[in-house]
């Protein structure tokens, strides 16, 4: 329906699904499992991206170094800068980069905050990857998107909070049209 929702009829009722938060939500999902795996390899830019620190930041950068090594970056320190020499492929570069500037200002001191952070990546790589409005699906790709969305976790949001399916029950298509 108007190349951005799914009409599809349920058990108990008529759902009007966003296709752009479903995708968003069943790809946040794989991509979470990816990241808990350790999967997904590692990226290598050819050139290192390399970050201008302060000592203080340098410092902060340091301290976290283990915790950002778990979550699969790769870091060397060269003649007072700080290279990103490889991040987790479920992180875009954008993302990588603002998230050791975070951590070097302080922001993502912590293990927690450090997840956080990584999760709100994970949340803005799954909203860019996912479909956008006026695009047409075809059936099989509306069915495959919504046995994905029906396996979910969280089916009924996406991952920033926006819903992601409306359901009208009976009673209300019956009140509609005044059956009742």
């Amino acid at each position: 329906m108007y190349d951005a929702y799914i009409l599809a009829e349920g058990e108990d009722g008529l759902y009007i699904v966003d296709q752009h938060a479903a995708e968003e939500r069943v790809r946040y999902e794989a991509l979470k499992r990816l990241a808990r795996a350790g999967g997904g390899g590692t990226v290598r830019p050819l050139v290192p991206i390399e970050l201008a620190l302060t000592p203080a930041e340098a410092r902060a950068l340091a301290s976290a170094r283990s915790a950002l090594q778990a979550l699969g970056f790769e870091l060397d320190a060269v003649d007072g800068r700080i290279a990103l020499t490889g991040y987790p492929a479920w992180v875009e570069e954008e993302a990588a980069r603002a998230l050791l500037i975070a951590v070097s200002d302080g922001e993502a001191a912590t293990v927690e905050t450090l997840l956080h952070v990584m999760d709100e990546a994970l949340k803005t790589k799954a909203c860019k990857g996912a479909l956008r409005a006026n695009r047409r699906l075809g059936d099989a790709s509306m069915a495959a998107l919504l046995r994905a969305l029906a396996e979910a976790e969280e089916p009924y949001t996406c991952p920033h909070g926006r819903p992601v399916l409306v359901r009208l029950g009976p009673e209300t298509l019956e009140r509609w049209f005044r059956r009742r």
